[in-house]
């Protein structure tokens, strides 16, 4: 939705809000996307959303609280009372009811999962990280019997697909639940009804166990080009599926993380403008206490270059240069090592070929900065490349340094 639309709507909301016609801001809401409908009930104050979200659907109310952020979500859930929850929660997906959950004081989930419909259901998926495999899977698929036939499957297709929203792929376990294999809906439904679905399915199948870090999932998705990616546990028996669009969550707020701390700042869990000044300056003051501590070094450094800087004043004048060009150089090299980092991170392997490509290019653009740093003094008949007592060659060699240190330490493999 336009942001225009979106601003004209919130404020329809708000005016509806304010004279109390619950039943008018109620029939707004129902009419929008779910992610609408998640960012304008995130633009109300508590009080606003408290009154608002039991006059709404459950399905509609169920759609918010999967949509707000986590810390947003939790925040509200923690105002309702638990019979009205465990109604919305019977709605969301089992994966996202178990998120919201973990995230509530453990009597309020208690009291909530002792009155849900699905509570069995959710309380598998409870215990796994939330960085896990485990705390991204879903238990929403359709699993189909090796030894049934086509016919068999259809019919079981049809019975799950209005409660499932992943039947692009269809899983097969045998008699005790372990997985065997794959098999799209399209070679599903174009099969002979009598075939044996063992006969059709795709035996050579990626999955993961419940304990792998959720980034691997997202690189095994990205990497296959998978739409799901079904998790096991130690005995391959099929425990639920990791989703595309999970992942792409995970991505997002990978890439949000690695940009803040490349900004010098702690991630934050919630919206920048939803936090509170104490959160941004804990978040912001601990990366500037260790930059003020490692910048005191500097004068550690000029003192023990003492008597070269009062043998050649000039060198003083190219200090600022020195820690300017080394901030400016930092930031691109730590740009430069995200893309495609996948394949090499935290392997020794990688990183020697890390060091292979940042090595010659700190050379080159070093040398390059050296010369923009050299100024002939042909006038008293210095050489600028090979005389040492040119300040400006001196001031050339010590770029030339610094860029190979820094364009390294850019480039390093992330943690």
């Amino acid at each position: 939705m336009q942001q225009a639309i979106i601003e004209d709507t919130l404020a329809r909301l708000k005016h509806m809000l304010e004279q109390e016609d619950w039943d008018g801001a109620s029939d707004l809401i129902e009419t929008l996307r779910p992610a609408d409908q998640a960012h304008l009930f995130s633009e109300l104050v508590p009080e606003q959303q408290d009154a608002l979200l039991p006059q709404l659907e459950l399905e509609d109310a169920a759609d918010i609280l999967e949509k707000l952020d986590d810390p947003e979500a939790a925040a509200l859930a923690q105002r309702v009372p638990a019979d009205t929850l465990a109604s919305i929660a019977d709605r969301m997906e089992p994966d996202e009811a178990a998120d919201l959950l973990d995230d509530l004081p453990d009597v309020h989930a208690a009291d909530t999962l002792a009155v849900m419909e699905s509570a069995e259901e959710i309380r598998p998926l409870m215990p796994y990280p939330d960085n896990t495999a485990g705390g991204l899977m879903t238990t929403d698929f359709i699993a189909l019997r090796r030894r049934a036939t086509v016919a068999q499957a259809v019919d079981q297709v049809r019975q799950w697909a209005l409660d499932s929203d992943l039947v692009n792929y269809l899983f097969v376990v045998d008699g005790d639940g372990v997985l065997c294999g794959v098999t799209p809906l399209r070679r599903l439904v174009f099969t002979e009804p009598d075939l044996l679905v063992e006969t059709m399915m795709e035996p050579d199948i990626i999955y993961v166990t419940a304990d792998v870090d959720q980034e691997e999932c997202a690189r095994l998705i990205s990497h296959y080009d998978l739409l799901a990616l079904p998790v096991v546990d130690v005995n391959q028996r099929l425990l639920g599926v990791v989703t595309v669009d999970d992942v792409v969550d995970v991505l997002v707020d990978e890439a949000t993380e690695d940009i803040h701390r490349m900004g010098a700042t702690e991630p934050l869990e919630e919206r920048y403008l939803s936090a509170s000044l104490f959160t941004m300056a804990r978040k912001r003051g601990t990366w500037l206490l260790l930059l003020f501590a490692a910048e005191t070094l500097t004068g550690s450094v000029l003192r023990h270059f003492e008597v070269e800087l009062a043998t050649v004043v000039a060198l003083a004048f190219f200090v600022p240069l020195l820690i300017g060009t080394g901030g400016q150089r930092r930031i691109p090299g730590s740009n430069h090592g995200y893309p495609g980092h996948g394949s090499w991170r935290n392997t020794v392997s990688g990183s020697w070929k890390s060091a292979e490509q940042r090595d010659p290019t700190g050379h080159r653009i070093g040398f390059v900065y050296r010369c923009c740093g050299v100024r002939p003094r042909v006038d008293l008949g210095y050489c600028p490349i090979s005389c040492p007592d040119c300040s400006y060659n001196y001031h050339g060699y010590h770029l030339v340094g610094q860029y190979c240190w820094v364009n390294g330490a850019a480039r390093s493999p992330p943690a």
